[in-house]
């Protein structure tokens, strides 16, 4: 693009001095243009020397178009106000030089000066705002990243500490347990912390390395698993899973399950449900999960991390999650089987 300017608005001017100095005066600049990445001041300080001595010559007729390009790099980098009051100086110095200097007549240098000061706002103006753009989308993945990881702590920790509470409860609380059968249990909960355990540090490597956050491959086995832990905790469970789920893309499996695992939690820890039914299907192009207790509902409490990380989760995959405030709690989740297709 530098040279493209040079050859347009600096080689079809015919230069009283001969091409060498007008030559050499266009090597500096597009030396300043080509170098403005590692030393951003030095090489507009380059192009505004260059450009201001061939207009006094008479060899150019550049409107700071170089500048511009050397200047966006500097607001870039270093910018502030898009609109600083240096600014205004300088297009006042600029314009005493030219209208007393320039060998052009009045109405030229005019007209030059208008377009020169355009283009050195426009390139500062551009430049601070892409440092801004830069600044704001790093902040936004630094809070996406964090909700990230802050949804899937949640459903690591929640999940398994909600089944180690509920079994340690019914435990504690049956009186003239056998040893045997104590002992079992206790290995079970030893098994659900070690698993959350290595579940949580998988994570933070994951994020560490900055991989993605999971996937599900088996999802009718991960359904299958949650139930056993609802009926390990003493619910009777009812399932009706789909039978074509490995078929589905890998994004819709993981957010399928992500959601299943919430909503069997806040069956084990809140609910204090007897019965609980799980139903997975296709209906159109939709998937429909389905989880419903008899317990008592989130009646007129808040909603909590769980429940809207759940429908933060659905949005992202284009769904929607509904749950249900009364008594006998429905969580139902439609999600497109395409992305964007509702």
């Amino acid at each position: 693009m530098a040279l493209a300017v040079v050859v347009g608005l600096w080689w079809t001017v015919e230069p009283a001095t001969g091409r060498v100095v007008q030559g050499g005066l266009a090597l500096v600049a597009v030396a300043a243009v080509a170098m403005r990445h590692r030393f951003p001041l030095t090489a507009t300080v380059a192009a505004v020397v260059a450009t201001a001595v061939a207009w006094v010559l008479g060899v150019s007729a550049d409107p700071c178009l170089l500048v511009g390009m050397c200047l966006f790099t500097v607001a870039e980098r270093r910018g502030g106000a898009q609109f600083p009051r240096w600014s205004v100086a300088a297009a006042v110095v600029t314009a005493a030089s030219l209208l007393t200097v320039a060998p052009q007549g009045l109405a030229e240098n005019i007209r030059w000066l208008v377009v020169a000061v355009v283009v050195v706002t426009a390139s500062w103006a551009l430049g601070v705002r892409t440092r801004q753009v830069r600044i704001e989308a790093a902040a936004r993945s630094a809070a996406q990243e964090r909700l990230r990881l802050a949804r899937d702590v949640h459903d690591v920790l929640s999940h398994s500490l909600g089944v180690i509470g509920v079994r340690a409860g019914v435990t504690a609380h049956v009186g003239g347990l056998p040893s045997e059968e104590l002992r079992g249990t206790l290995r079970e909960i030893e098994t659900e912390a070690r698993s959350a355990l290595g579940e949580l540090g998988g994570l933070l490597d994951r994020a560490r390395r900055g991989g993605w956050s999971g996937r599900c491959d088996d999802l009718a086995g991960a359904l299958a698993t949650m139930a056993g832990e609802l009926r390990s905790c003493g619910i009777v469970v009812d399932a009706d899973i789909c039978g074509t789920t490995g078929a589905w893309p890998p994004a819709l499996r993981t957010a399928v399950e992500q959601i299943a695992r919430e909503a069997t939690t806040n069956v084990i820890r809140h609910s204090g449900a007897r019965r609980c039914r799980i139903t997975l299907r296709e209906a159109g192009q939709q998937v429909v999960l389905g989880i419903v207790d008899d317990g008592r509902g989130i009646g007129g409490r808040v909603a909590g991390h769980g429940i809207t990380g759940m429908r933060e989760r659905a949005a992202l995959a284009g769904g929607t999650v509904d749950v249900g405030e009364g008594p006998g709690c429905a969580v139902t989740a439609r999600l497109p089987m395409v992305p964007g297709r509702p």
